[in-house]
């Protein structure tokens, strides 16, 4: 058998033992919390509330965590009023209720919990149940700040690196992104580095800038695994190295991140550090597009232009040069005219080549909202163990017009997951639902998890 392939077999049969050990020991942790709770212990409710939230050790009980969250409430535990909050906000067992989720935020917010602090920022960053105002999300991201909430530091650090809610201070950004990072934020982390590369609020520094990368994506952070297949490819703080960069680029691609996906796709369009494979390509440019990405979809218009790794169409590349167009793709835009003229019998330019094309590069992205619960103790770590409810599928959206439902169909199965259109409909304006079932005997929650890594949002139901 193949090196990688023992290695491979090694490391499936560790973490087998591994989930099977976690899940021995959530049960056992769970026998302490039911012991308190029935003795009215308002952290052990709190606790195994949180248990039920996330299925560990018990069988997934939102309901039932509700209950031993209000039973901690009632007891004055400030992490249930969050946690509860958080189910509110995520529509975990309900319908999603953003008004009753800062109902509850506030009430811990206003008894100091950092978490909730945070989490209300969040809700008037993005108007949910509020009003939008940058300059309430500022005040709050700042008292989560203050006691040294990570998640708040580096989300005010953006703020001010935007002169958002807040006048535009990159000194002050880089400070608050260099707080959260010396905690292992790896969104700080990978903010940092970008400051560092292009100079803003310190000197440049490229060497600064690959070690903060390399924190990032050493956590698994996507953008900055992307930067450093970047770095390495332009030998930018680093010798210039292809396969390197193809590797970063790679470890991007591999978890959804479209600008991975587009410049994995030019390496092998150009057989820069792997063999030269325009049909590879071409499908990295279509994942890509598909998720909406201007580079993909202009990238993908030229494949089709030329004939390289798809066949030769122009209609397909009309259609994705307008798309990129459309997303200010000035390259797209231009090609679009051209390519119009010639259907109209005029004399049009040759496609363009992906010579000299610029990487697809991120900026820093606007803080993201909380992904889970906040786990009972710092010891918890994190762990993947099955066992939710059969029948179990996850929503991940609703639309008026079933065209628009069945094109997240089609996005969501391109990226691997198993979608499909809800023959529930109703006569209400969101009647379409897209679903995302488990495959055949798998669970459910990794499969929520992966989906809200790649930026959707996503909620268990029934069938």
């Amino acid at each position: 058998m193949p090196l990688n392939r023992i290695a491979a077999a090694a490391f499936a049969a560790v973490l087998l033992f591994a989930i099977g050990a976690d899940f021995e020991s959530d049960a056992l942790d769970v026998a302490e919390y039911q012991k308190g709770a029935a003795k009215g212990n308002a952290e052990a409710q709190f606790k195994l509330g949180w248990s039920y939230q996330e299925g560990r050790g018990v069988a997934q009980d939102y309901a039932r965590a509700r209950e031993l969250y209000q039973s901690a409430i009632d007891r004055g535990h400030v992490g249930a009023l969050t946690n509860l909050g958080l189910m509110c906000e995520h529509g975990r067992g309900m319908d999603r209720d953003y008004e009753q989720a800062r109902r509850f935020y506030r009430r811990a917010a206003d008894k100091g919990d950092a978490a909730a602090q945070m989490n209300l920022a969040q809700l008037y960053m993005y108007g949910r149940g509020v009003a939008q105002s940058d300059e309430r999300a500022v005040v709050w991201y700042r008292e989560a700040a203050d006691r040294g909430n990570a998640r708040a530091q580096s989300n005010l650090g953006w703020m001010y690196a935007n002169g958002r809610g807040v006048a535009a201070d990159l000194e002050q950004a880089v400070s608050l992104y260099t707080r959260a990072a010396a905690q292992g934020n790896a969104t700080a982390q990978n903010n940092l580095g970008w400051m560092y590369e292009l100079g803003r609020g310190v000197a440049p520094d490229d060497a600064r800038a690959i070690a903060w990368y390399r924190d990032a994506a050493s956590q698994g952070n996507a953008t900055s695994q992307n930067h450093l297949g970047s770095m390495y490819k332009d030998g930018r703080g680093v010798g210039r190295d292809d396969a390197q960069a193809v590797a970063w680029y790679r470890l991007a691609a591999a978890q959804g991140a479209t600008q991975g996906q587009v410049n994995l796709g030019r390496m092998y369009e150009d057989g820069r550090g792997v063999a030269n494979d325009d049909a590879l390509a071409a499908t990295l440019y279509r994942k890509a597009a598909l998720r909406g990405d201007p580079d993909g979809q202009a990238s993908l218009a030229r494949m089709y232009e030329s004939g390289r790794g798809v066949e030769r169409d122009f209609a397909a590349a009309i259609v994705w040069h307008g798309r990129a167009a459309s997303q200010g793709n000035e390259a797209s835009a231009n090609r679009l005219e051209s390519l119009l003229a010639e259907r109209e019998g005029a004399d049009a330019q040759p496609a363009p080549s992906n010579r000299d094309a610029e990487d697809s590069r991120a900026a820093p992205a606007v803080p993201q909202p909380p992904r889970a619960a906040a786990a009972p103790s710092d010891e918890q770590a994190a762990r993947t163990v099955s066992g939710t409810a059969s029948r179990r599928v996850i929503q991940v959206a609703a639309f008026r017009f079933e065209s628009d439902a069945v094109a997240l169909v089609g996005q969501l199965r391109e990226l691997g997951f198993d979608a499909y259109l809800s023959d529930s409909r109703a006569a209400a304006a969101t009647a379409y639902r897209v679903r995302v079932r488990a495959r055949e005997g798998g669970s459910i929650r990794p499969v929520r998890s992966a989906l809200e890594e790649q930026g959707f949002d996503a909620w268990v139901t029934s069938e």
